[in-house]
């Protein structure tokens, strides 16, 4: 779940290469004190979900359609 993220980046902790991106956003906050650069870093880290939802859409829509006719 969402409010386990923190230890899973104490598992992870070994190799930055297996910590989730938003770690990766918040360390170059931490680096970086320009908003700008973190906003669109912010951006860049939205666009593969934002374009797998829009692509799976179709996929998403059968599944509730389906789960909904079961009751």
């Amino acid at each position: 779940t969402w409010n386990e993220s923190r230890q899973a980046a104490v598992y992870l902790s070994t190799s930055s290469a297996f910590l989730p991106v938003s770690f990766g956003v918040q360390n170059y906050q931490s680096l970086i004190r320009i908003d700008n650069v973190i906003q669109a870093s912010s951006v860049v880290v939205l666009i593969v979900p934002v374009l797998v939802l829009f692509l799976a859409q179709r996929f998403f829509m059968q599944g509730l359609i389906i789960t909904g006719m079961e009751r």
